[in-house]
């Protein structure tokens, strides 16, 4: 019974304030996760042949320009070979493929954990959180990213109706979710956005990159009510140009409430997972709501 509050203030906690430093992501992250280190195993499988190996290798070698070092750079290029390879080929029966942009998911996690921990939870999240991205095709993605205009129309009624009259499509937001924001965010920013994604449901890193894109409303609604303008722009955001990972933190909150929620005490708060929060039953991967027990 222990165990369980534990997680549920970790949740919260990482969530909401972040872990601080790496030191405490490298322990709470495979916690949350349910992950047990499991390097050897996964360095096994990362010698057998997978469909999607040559891409890997691609994608590993203009991986992790952050490291200074050329040898130190080289080391790690190796790990996250191998952690990409043994998670894709260990489970490759199920349907488990490789996707590009699950790399910058795992170059973070390996930075900030190391190769064992690294392997354990890139794992679970390809089985869980990043499921949908890790199938066949990325079609259960891109349904996926019919949310998004749902998400913005909650809080901002003129930029959705502007953004759906123009008719340009969620496309844009395909590396929202593919990467988790890690793809154009430092090491640093990455981390803290991915204490709140590892202790959420799989889809807020797309109530982040909704979060953003409120941000930048002015420039948007300044722009041709043009789709394919539009996509050019939006397919360049920068996430993190305006808000910090902590801000885009507490600003994904407006899409897990009703707007305008009257703030209620903490002894009649809802102790169930939020019904605000936009999600399909199909997530089978859901997990917890970070938005439990926190005031709208």
């Amino acid at each position: 019974m222990r165990a369980q509050i534990d997680t549920t203030t970790l949740r919260k906690v990482a969530a909401v304030r972040g872990l601080v430093c790496d030191a405490v992501r490298a322990r709470v992250w495979p916690t949350l996760l349910g992950a047990s280190a499991g390097a050897a195993e996964l360095e096994t499988h990362s010698h057998k042949q997978h469909r999607d190996k040559s891409t890997v290798a691609c994608d590993v070698e203009r991986s992790l320009w952050c490291i200074q070092d050329e040898d130190e750079r080289a080391t790690k290029r190796a790990e996250l070979m191998r952690i990409l390879n043994g998670v894709v080929a260990k489970h490759a029966h199920s349907g488990c493929c490789y996707y590009q942009g699950l790399h910058d998911v795992a170059s973070v996690l390996l930075l900030v954990a190391g190769e064992s921990a690294a392997g354990a939870m890139l794992e679970q999240l390809a089985l869980n959180h990043l499921r949908d991205c890790t199938r066949a095709t990325l079609e259960p993605v891109t349904e996926l990213l019919n949310l998004l205009f749902p998400l913005i129309q909650r809080c901002d009624p003129e930029l959705a109706a502007f953004l759906q009259r123009s008719g340009v499509l969620p496309f844009f937001a395909l590396s929202w979710l593919l990467t988790w924001h890690a793809h154009q965010a430092g090491v640093a920013s990455a981390a803290r956005l991915f204490d709140l994604f590892i202790a959420s449901n799989p889809i807020m890193p797309l109530y982040v990159g909704a979060a953003a894109l409120l941000e930048e409303r002015r420039a948007v609604l300044a722009m041709p009510c043009d789709g394919a303008e539009l996509h050019r722009f939006l397919t360049g955001l920068d996430v993190l140009g305006r808000l910090s990972a902590d801000e885009l933190a507490v600003r994904r909150c407006a899409f897990c409430h009703p707007p305008r929620a009257p703030l209620m005490p903490h002894s009649r708060r809802a102790r169930s997972p939020c019904t605000g929060c936009i999600r399909q039953q199909r997530c089978a991967s859901w997990r917890a709501c970070s938005c439990r027990h926190t005031p709208p």
